[in-house]
């Protein structure tokens, strides 16, 4: 049996602690309001000690709009270098991209991440990029950085025989599928974000879905987008819909 969900009386300014994460300017259906609500578990949880009543009170604080629905609790999780290959034809600000994520979602993003590789060290100027990743609105997009590093692979051409070095990422793709599957069982969200376009996290998404009863949506571009991605998606978001509106300035 669930646990049943009472509404107790809420006031219209949010608590700081949450109230810092909505954005300037967010529109909500409705007449947005923050709630204390209170979530009563039944007898027999783990969380009951003896001697306690049979039903536990725990208060919660979640957002709501004026009928009274409760926001999901979204993550957005992102494969660095799918959006960098992305944002080499189509520059974008993930700024302004988050603040799109966040109006198209009706609500605050919880945590976001970004994966990708890089060169060891890493340059002055990726550095910077990823400082300002991480730093809070309205300087940055507030997303955790977690970084792997590149290998070296050695190819010898069959054809020329021919041998040289290139560099390849590695473990990006496990740890963006770890990730997702860590958060799901944590109970971190109800509702993935993903800005990836890569047919290997098919497993990862169908596993959420099935197990966890996750919602997925997909930000990715038309040309690059795996169809299995998109059958597992609740929602598509096509990354060229959202432009001019995520343009990096000029």
């Amino acid at each position: 049996m669930a646990g049943l969900v009472l509404a107790a009386p809420w006031s219209e300014r949010p608590p700081a602690a949450l109230g810092s994460e909505v954005p300037a300017g967010l529109r909500l259906p409705g007449r947005p309001s923050w709630g204390a609500w209170t979530r009563l578990t039944p007898a027999g949880s783990s969380r009951l000690r003896p001697g306690r009543s049979r039903l536990q009170l725990q208060t919660i604080f979640v957002l709501v709009n004026s009928i009274g629905e409760v926001a999901v609790k979204t993550v957005w999780i992102i494969d660095g270098a799918y959006m960098f290959n992305h944002g080499r034809s189509q520059p974008f600000d993930y700024l302004k991209l988050k603040e799109e994520l966040i109006r198209l979602n009706e609500a605050p993003i919880h945590d976001a991440y970004y994966l990708n590789s890089t060169r060891d060290p890493s340059s002055e100027a990726q550095n910077s990029f990823y400082s300002w990743l991480k730093s809070a609105p309205p300087r940055g997009p507030k997303i955790r950085v977690q970084l792997y590093r590149l290998k070296d692979l050695h190819i010898n051409c069959p054809k020329c025989c021919t041998e040289f070095n290139r560099e390849v990422q590695k473990g990006v793709d496990v740890g963006i599928a770890t990730l997702i599957i860590k958060l799901a069982t944590k109970g971190a969200f109800d509702r993935l974000i993903l800005s990836a376009g890569d047919g290997d996290f098919e497993d990862a998404i169908s596993y959420i879905k099935s197990d966890f009863n996750k919602e997925v949506w997909i930000c990715g571009a038309h040309d690059t987008l795996s169809c299995d991605l998109q059958s597992y998606s609740d929602k598509v978001i096509w990354l060229e819909d959202l432009h001019p509106a995520i343009n990096k300035p000029a």
